[in-house]
């Protein structure tokens, strides 16, 4: 079973040095989100802390998590991401969540931002 996001509101970016990957239902009145985060570089106590993950937040920061994407994959207008367990449970999803896109969305800025976001675990992202 997949928890699941219809998502009419896709934005990636890098601001403050930060990328920054999120899906919404809506662009202004969002009560559906998830939104994923990565700083461009870490410190030493970022990294002793895990902060050089990507961090996922999933309708509130009170259901967030550094690190756990086991696999993250977009095929064109879903988003599919797998999690461990203890990230699951900080984010109170089911462990695949499943992110349906809009027909339009700028797909080569996604993939751009993703790539980034990812550039140091090839092995997690998967685009088709």
């Amino acid at each position: 079973m997949a928890t699941k996001l219809i998502s009419n509101f896709v934005f990636a970016c890098i601001e403050d040095d930060v990328i920054m990957v999120g899906f919404a239902d809506d662009e202004f009145n969002t009560k559906e989100h998830l939104l994923l985060q990565k700083a461009l570089e870490f410190d030493e106590q970022d990294i002793a802390l895990g902060h050089d993950k990507v961090h996922i937040t999933y309708f509130d920061e009170l259901y967030s998590s550094y690190g756990g994407i086991v696999k993250l994959e977009l095929k064109n207008n879903i988003v599919e991401i797998q999690i461990d367990k203890d990230t699951a449970k900080k984010l109170n999803t089911e462990e695949q969540l499943e992110i349906s896109l809009p027909e339009a969305y700028d797909r080569t800025n996604l993939i751009y931002h993703l790539k980034l976001m990812f550039k140091d675990n090839t092995d997690t992202l998967f685009i088709k």
